[in-house]
């Protein structure tokens, strides 16, 4: 009996041994489906009274690197909590009735899950401009009020390392 003990107490650092790249970041790349807004040199403008959606937001891993999916994601504005989400398509509407013409920022936070990776937050910052009304909005107006963006996403450590 103790020879088996012995044996399972030998074999349980492996058991508890991980992956070299455990600890990596996800190498993934983040993708943003809006509408109700106009994008003019990277700023979102909204019509004030209209709103804004963030219709979804979409994970797919960079090349050569295993599958990702997005948990619980979380919305400020102006860095004022708006809620969280956790079903696909982590979408959320901010209606713009009542708020004063001038710049604002919408502020993103995403849990990022990838298969062999630690758990990483990706924050996402979007600058939004409310105007009065259409005229207001720089172009030629033809830009459309709807798109998928690729926006810069810092993505941290979910958990602090332990070493």
């Amino acid at each position: 009996m103790k020879k088996i003990l012995y044996a399972l107490l030998l074999a349980l650092p492996f058991a508890l041994s991980s992956c070299s790249n455990d600890d990596e970041l996800p190498e993934v790349n983040i993708s943003v489906d809006y509408s109700g807004a106009t994008e003019v040199d990277g700023v979102y403008y909204v019509v004030e009274g209209e709103e804004l959606n963030i219709d979804a937001i979409k994970v797919t891993p960079k090349s050569g690197y295993k599958a990702a999916n997005l948990g619980a994601t979380s919305y400020y504005w102006n860095y004022q909590f708006l809620g969280t989400t956790i079903v696909e398509p982590f979408g959320i509407t901010v209606d713009t009735e009542g708020m004063e013409p001038g710049d604002y920022i919408m502020q993103i936070r995403s849990t990022v899950y990838q298969v062999d990776r630690a758990a990483g937050i990706a924050y996402i910052v979007l600058p939004v401009k409310i105007v009065d009304d259409d005229d207001d909005i720089p172009g030629n107006g033809d830009e459309p009020e709807e798109g998928t963006i690729n926006p810069d996403s810092d993505i941290r450590a979910a958990v602090a390392p332990t070493d």
